[in-house]
């Protein structure tokens, strides 16, 4: 920072923006901006940690000249600290370009191949479901997995996505008995050009900020099933454009699915609407219009 000595210092991480702070500060520079991912003391933390991470989050939030948040939640857990006022923080969401979607049969085939599979092992009525997420516990992919266990509709759902909790993963799709039906993919590059092989997308998470998954399956017209956490919910207008759920809860998962499975002209309505919201608001153009005029 002293030696690019900088006008503007945007920050993007919890720690980044703690540390970046302090040395802007230090060094005198003239704007120091941060853009909150989902704040971190929302993860699941016994209470000491988390009143630790949200002491830190606090000073940060002081320190900088603006905080940007992501979702309407995340600013307003924002102003309800001590000495923070509007004009500290501004809600600015995610956006996404335009993305050239596989289409549907083609992708199908290419998950199927990664699973050392074929169209033929597949019944033609089966039910696709699929996420992309990183293999961590905030994801919580585990209420997912456990919620398809009593499902009686022919599914298949498959994770794309690596993480730290494969091995977990894989134990308990065995524990399940769903070896044949839910499959970890692992990474795939640009995985959002094989949204259009699911019926329907998933998001089961602890914790979230606004996720570019769910903005991407609404571009590609995918239902969205995903938790009520986070900026989710500026996005999925529960029962309208998609389902929302309480945070682990494995009986809504379980019905929000049964819903959709039996309901292909609610799973399509949903999925038009969905792609109109995220064509209205979330286009990188009015994220970085905005963001930029922060510059000025």
């Amino acid at each position: 920072v002293r030696r690019e000595s900088p006008s503007i210092l945007h920050l993007n991480s919890p720690k980044a923006s703690g540390l970046g702070a302090v040395v802007g500060r230090m060094l005198l520079t003239p704007k120091i901006m941060q853009t909150v991912h989902g704040w971190s003391f929302n993860e699941n933390r016994n209470i000491f940690s988390r009143l630790l991470v949200y002491i830190f989050s606090w000073i940060t939030v002081l320190l900088c000249d603006k905080t940007i948040t992501i979702s309407s939640s995340e600013k307003r857990q924002a102003l309800k600290m001590p000495f923070v006022s509007d004009k500290k923080v501004t809600l600015i969401k995610n956006g996404i370009d335009k993305i050239n979607y596989i289409d549907k049969h083609r992708v199908r085939e290419a998950l199927l191949l990664r699973t050392h599979r074929n169209m033929n092992d597949i019944l033609k009525d089966t039910l696709w479901i699929g996420t992309i997420s990183e293999l961590h516990k905030n994801k919580g992919l585990k209420y997912m997995i456990s919620a398809l266990t009593e499902i009686k509709t022919p599914f298949v759902f498959f994770i794309i996505g690596e993480g730290e909790e494969r091995e977990n993963l894989k134990n308990l799709i065995r524990v399940k008995g769903l070896q044949n039906q839910v499959f970890l993919v692992g990474f795939i590059d640009i995985a959002n050009l094989y949204l259009k092989a699911f019926d329907i997308f998933t998001l089961t998470s602890e914790k979230e900020g606004l996720p570019f998954s769910i903005m991407e399956a609404g571009g590609a017209g995918i239902p969205v099933i995903a938790s009520n956490v986070g900026g989710i919910p500026d996005i999925i207008d529960n029962n309208r454009n998609g389902i929302l759920v309480k945070r682990g809860s494995v009986p809504e998962i379980k019905k929000a699915i049964e819903y959709l499975s039996a309901n292909p002209k609610i799973r399509s309505e949903f999925g038009k609407k969905l792609k109109e919201k995220v064509e209205k608001e979330f286009s990188v153009d009015r994220m970085t219009k905005k963001t930029f005029s922060l510059y000025k």
